[in-house]
């Protein structure tokens, strides 16, 4: 009596197939010319001159995937499946990895095929034998998956649009603005990303019941590249996850926000989507302004600092255009953008978010506003201390907006600070260090604060308590030469690409607004004066 093996040996190929039969799933092994399955897999072995033994332990595992999904009660196809080696031609036409002499790839090699419209999986990744169980079974219910796809567009359990090779024309028919994420299901920060996704479409779903994105055709979808080697190829997918905007065309373009958490996500497909905002009326400001709010309020309910941002030009005046341009430059991810009409609109758009044009600036035709989340808005005519004539300089502004005027000096990984101002466009840091729990700090504060509001994008202004360690390298900087070393409570401004020696005022009762506008001033004379200070 012949026994798989010797079967295997005598005639070559062996095989496994995966059909849909109308009577109950038949797993079996059959020869190659017995084939009657509409699906295939084929298992690339070695022969038995070259590894006998490599080729008996594989023969060995696959006897064991097949008795498993034989008992499987959820199968509801048949499966073909078929050992090949060199002596088949069918190796050589499919297994060219594994015969290059350059480059070969071990044993067992895979390729799983649908003969009735050719639809096939082929890894082209090397399968240890420790992991040939895991790997089959895991290709094989990925190829079941792609067998019993439609058009038809279904959800998963967090409400993600589930796309894939045969439903992704159907999605895109109804969505002009798609945003896909292609993942690996066992890639660790795929599974990271996977809830970040899943509450962005959350919002998503909200804000359009609020009529908030009508006309829009905004949508968050998901692609398993695992299933779908083809649109991971077509895509240019070379890491996990990545995400991209879908286009109608097939094509896709990059998503070029910020990720990190729902809002960013959010904000960033939406304003992709509406581009810049025409206010021309009552209902276009209340659309607008809504939809601004609504996204900020993501913002806070993430818990971080990153609020949305609003760049607001009025129509006419000669650097209208030129504005314009610039703002379209930095529109997406937190930032929105809006075209007023008329002077008398702006107001009532500015008016809307708590803000008011500064004193020295009337809402003339071609102004520029930058409204920021704590209700203030700054402009480019007359600049307050510097112009905004380019798109770096506007970018700086967009920066400072984003976040609190006055935030507490937190340079941890988890809350990104220290990486946001390092690699923000605003190199000076200011810093109050005091005692909080002193009579004197809220006042203290409070002319920072002042400061702040007043030289918005002039610095990073940050406060914390004096008993923070991670100030020492700051403060033996700034008081360097001093016997007694930081005398508290202080004022530091600094550069962090040491453009100038730190600049510091020292005790409560010379610290007051007007002190610390002009520490900008003595920094300016140290940077002329091109003084250097030690690292930081």
């Amino acid at each position: 009596m012949f026994s798989f093996y010797h079967i295997s040996l005598f005639l070559s190929v062996i095989v496994v197939s995966i059909s849909t039969a109308s009577s109950l799933p038949n797993w079996s092994l059959v020869l190659e010319e017995d084939f009657t399955s509409q699906y295939r897999v084929y298992v690339s072995v070695p022969t038995e001159e070259t590894d006998g033994h490599r080729r008996g332990r594989i023969e060995e595992l696959l006897k064991k995937h097949i008795a498993k999904r034989e008992t499987n009660p959820d199968e509801v196809l048949s499966v073909q499946y078929a050992m090949v080696d060199t002596s088949s031609d069918y190796f050589t036409k499919n297994f060219q990895a594994h015969t290059r002499a350059d480059d070969p790839l071990p044993y067992p090699g895979l390729r799983l095929f649908n003969m009735e419209n050719g639809e096939y999986m082929q890894p082209d990744w090397q399968i240890l034998l420790a992991d040939f169980n895991t790997e089959i079974e895991r290709l094989v219910v990925n190829f079941e998956t792609v067998a019993s796809q439609t058009a038809d567009i279904r959800e998963d359990d967090d409400g993600v649009s589930v796309l894939h090779s045969k439903n992704m024309d159907v999605a895109l028919l109804t969505t002009k603005h798609l945003l896909a994420n292609f993942y690996a299901p066992w890639c660790q920060y795929s599974q990271a990303m996977a809830p970040i996704i899943a509450k962005a479409n959350e919002n998503l779903k909200e804000m359009q019941k609020q009529n908030l994105l009508a006309g829009l055709g905004i949508g968050i979808g998901k692609v398993d590249i695992d299933v779908e080697r083809g649109l991971l190829q077509r895509h240019d997918i070379k890491q996990y996850p990545t995400l991209k905007f879908m286009d109608d065309d097939g094509s896709s373009r990059a998503y070029d926000g910020a990720d990190t958490n729902a809002a960013q996500i959010l904000s960033h497909l939406v304003t992709t989507a509406t581009g810049v905002a025409d206010i021309k009326d009552e209902e276009s400001t209340s659309t607008f302004v809504d939809r601004v709010k609504a996204i900020d309020a993501q913002f806070v309910a993430e818990g971080g600092q990153e609020r949305s941002v609003v760049v607001l030009l009025i129509l006419g005046g000669e650097t209208f255009d030129a504005k314009l341009d610039m703002a379209k430059k930095h529109m997406g991810r937190n930032v929105f953008v809006a075209v007023v009409q008329d002077q008398a609109l702006a107001g009532n758009v500015l008016s809307e978010f708590g803000a008011k044009p500064t004193t020295d600036v009337a809402l003339a035709p071609g102004a520029l506003f930058i409204v920021t989340h704590s209700g203030t808005s700054v402009t480019a005519e007359p600049p307050p201390y510097h112009a905004i004539t380019t798109p770096d300089e506007l970018y700086t502004w967009i920066f400072s907006a984003s976040y609190p005027a006055v935030d507490r000096f937190d340079p941890t990984r988890a809350s990104g600070q220290g990486y946001r101002i390092r690699s923000g466009p605003i190199k000076d840091v200011m810093i109050l260090v005091a005692d909080e729990s002193s009579k004197d700090f809220k006042s203290l504060k409070g002319s920072l604060a002042s400061v702040a509001e007043s030289k918005r994008a002039g610095a990073v202004y940050l406060f914390a308590d004096k008993s923070e360690e991670r100030l020492e390298g700051i403060l033996s900087n700034a008081f360097e030469g001093s016997p007694g070393g930081p005398t508290y409570p202080c004022i530091v401004l600094f550069n962090l690409d040491q453009e100038y020696s730190a600049q510091t005022i020292v005790g409560a009762f010379n610290i007051t607004a007007e002190t610390i506008a002009e520490l900008f001033n003595d920094a300016k004379i140290a940077k002329q004066n091109d003084k250097g200070w030690g690292e930081l």
